[in-house]
């Protein structure tokens, strides 16, 4: 067995190769968390209270271009670390050093339920069938399985349910009985 020696060559291109992958936000993941965190918890149209959930903050933290589970994990611990944050179950709060040291973001309205449900489905590297399935759930509204088969001209068979499987394992959609809507996850501003 050969084993490949480590250089600074090495690990310069695997560290440049990694920081290519993934859109910076100019403070870093760890300051992304805190300036949605203060967003979120200042505009009455995002939420009631301080507590914000965890799957809103991971949203808005991807439409900054803060993406990877492991990026929001790591903020996340290292902020709770600082005591910039307080984490209870699936919902954080900033603690008042977190208040003073984030940034409202002015420019988070802008972004929209069809661009974080773009950007999700590109990550997720979907292949057309899959990409025409969620399309047609685009409404936001549930769909009955026999009507989107149809639309799609497919049958209910081990294509079918696989795909419908896939596509709930990873949060695009949300299957009740005979009903499929895309998941509220797909919307981090909210249904229309």
């Amino acid at each position: 067995m050969v084993v490949a020696k480590v250089t600074k060559a090495n690990k310069s291109k695997a560290s440049a190769k990694h920081s290519k992958s993934s859109p910076s936000y100019s403070g870093g993941a760890s300051q992304c968390l805190l300036d949605v965190i203060a967003t979120l918890m200042t505009e009455p149209k995002f939420s009631s209270s301080n507590f914000i959930p965890r799957e809103k903050i991971d949203a808005y933290m991807k439409l900054q271009g803060i993406s990877g589970a492991s990026t929001i994990r790591n903020a996340v611990a290292k902020s709770k670390k600082d005591n910039l944050i307080v984490v209870d179950g699936k919902t954080i709060a900033l603690t008042e050093k977190g208040l003073n040291k984030s940034n409202r973001l002015t420019d988070m309205s802008s972004n929209s339920n069809e661009e974080y449900q773009k950007k999700k489905i590109d990550d997720a590297k979907l292949n057309t069938k899959m990409r025409m399935f969620l399309d047609c759930l685009e409404d936001g509204k549930s769909h009955s399985k026999t009507e989107l088969l149809a639309e799609l001209d497919m049958t209910a068979n081990s294509t079918w349910r696989n795909m419908i499987a896939k596509l709930k394992n990873e949060g695009f959609i949300k299957v009740e009985t005979n009903m499929i809507e895309l998941s509220d996850i797909m919307f981090p501003l909210g249904r229309e």
